[in-house]
């Protein structure tokens, strides 16, 4: 993490699985930008702070590059630290992995009981932009992607231990009319280039269970958000 934290402590728990379990979009960052980011702002809400101006607070002298994604897309989504404004909420993110440095708004509403996320906007750092157009068409597979897995996606066991979904029919994942609509702004730099690949999947699930915290009181501190009361 970035942040100036003068007392910290992080331990895990190793969990039993009749399924093999090996690693996924972005590998481990998935799980660490959830725990910390969700973590990180709900600390924010019991201290009245702003979600973005908390975090830049935190941010060490060594965290330039978190610092300006984090100006920026806060910038391109006119956040002025209002959470809730009419129907919809609006929820941040920040994370750096594979050298990549991602921020992340979102914009979402409550549909019946279930997040709608309806905007994200994303600033992205992966230093060099050889091919904007690229850079755009990964952040934007990686936010469909981060977004299905947090929203839906889960395999359930049968009693003899075998996966119940075979196919899509079964296994629920976001459909082309739940994709959100993305924005993206790329700081350009003179370096070698960093990855593009996988760095947008892991803060949209903090961003998105932010905004439903703040929009309906409801804490989610698991995926997918179908299953952990949302």
């Amino acid at each position: 993490m970035p942040y100036n934290l003068p007392t910290i402590r992080v331990n895990w728990v190793r969990m039993k699985s009749p399924l093999s379990v090996l690693w996924w979009q972005s590998v481990g960052h998935t799980h660490t930008s959830f725990a910390t980011g969700v973590f990180l702002d709900e600390l924010f809400e019991k201290a009245g702070k702003d979600a973005v101006q908390g975090r830049l607070d935190l941010l060490s002298s060594e965290a330039g590059r978190d610092r300006a994604v984090l100006e920026r897309v806060a910038k391109m989504a006119g956040w002025d630290g209002e959470r809730i404004k009419g129907d919809r909420g609006y929820g941040v993110a920040l994370h750096e992995n594979f050298g990549t440095y991602v921020a992340q708004i979102a914009e979402v509403s409550d549909a019946r009981g279930f997040p709608r996320v309806l905007k994200v906007w994303i600033t992205v750092d992966c230093v060099v932009a050889v091919n904007p157009n690229v850079i755009r068409a990964q952040i934007e597979g990686a936010v469909g992607y981060g977004l299905g897995t947090a929203l839906f996606n889960e395999p359930t066991l049968r009693e003899d231990d075998e996966v119940a979904q075979k196919s899509f029919d079964t296994y629920r994942m976001l459909r082309i009319h739940e994709m959100p609509e993305v924005e993206v702004a790329i700081i350009n730099r003179v370096a070698d280039p960093t990855d593009i690949g996988e760095p947008a999947t892991p803060p949209i699930a903090p961003a998105v269970a932010n905004v439903w915290r703040a929009l309906t009181g409801q804490v989610v501190r698991r995926h997918p958000f179908v299953t952990a009361g949302a």
